[in-house]
């Protein structure tokens, strides 16, 4: 699970500084779901960036599991994003010159894990992401909505502890965007995904009000602050 505890985090010289979070506490039990909302500049891309390693908090702790990434030294820190943390990204960013599978095997190779099985787990990946028949095409050949399942299989076939979505229907259309959420909201369920057993946290900021209304917990950010709702029927929190 994430525990937040006291989180403040500033950007800027000592006598110029601004806060892009502030005394944020909050956690995510293992397996939940948590959205997060709030206005440009209120701290959402910044608290993804602490949740996924890509930055230390100024002050107060960030635990996953238990363990204090902030704590980490670098290449600690780096080995537990490349095997633990999945990111959607709200542009694919695919390398343009390798196939779709070839794209998703690549979050297998810091893993150590062998070319037969990265491109038999990436293919099974991408089949579930309903992309089976792309697995050759170069991201120049795929819809911008396909880039988005392509990068989402990339994300959950090194079977993370957490999935992290930034925005990840941003510039697509209504009906392209509902398939991408409903897609990351499959990962969360232990038959639906194409590693049996494998039920990731996921942390996903959106700007879409119907993704929101309908989540268990939504955590809204305003100005580095962070208000939590939790609907009937939603994930526990301590």
């Amino acid at each position: 699970m994430y525990r937040l505890t006291a989180v403040t985090k500033r950007y800027g010289p000592a006598d110029d500084t601004v806060e892009g979070l502030s005394d944020v506490t909050l956690s995510v039990p293992r397996g939940g779901q948590l959205v997060v909302q709030g206005p440009p500049g209120g701290g959402k891309s910044t608290l993804l960036r602490l949740l996924g390693g890509l930055d230390r908090p100024t002050e107060g702790t960030v635990e996953l599991d238990g363990t204090d990434l902030a704590a980490l030294d670098d290449g600690t820190l780096a080995a537990v994003r490349a095997e633990h943390i999945g990111f959607v990204p709200r542009r694919a960013h695919l390398l343009p010159a390798l196939t779709a599978r070839q794209n998703v095997e690549a979050a297998l190779v810091p893993l150590g894990v062998r070319r037969g099985e990265r491109r038999t787990r990436a293919a099974r990946a991408l089949e579930w992401a309903g992309l089976g028949a792309r697995l050759r095409c170069v991201p120049a050949e795929l819809t911008p909505a396909e880039r988005q399942r392509v990068a989402v299989a990339r994300a959950v076939v090194k079977r993370p502890k957490v999935l992290l979505a930034d925005e990840p229907t941003g510039g697509l259309g209504r009906q392209d965007a509902a398939e991408v959420l409903a897609l990351l909201e499959a990962a969360r369920h232990a038959d639906a995904v194409p590693e049996p057993g494998y039920v990731p946290t996921l942390v996903m900021v959106t700007h879409d009000s119907a993704t929101a209304r309908r989540a268990p917990r939504l955590a809204v950010l305003r100005r580095g602050r962070v208000e939590l709702t939790e609907r009937e029927g939603g994930d526990a929190s301590s």
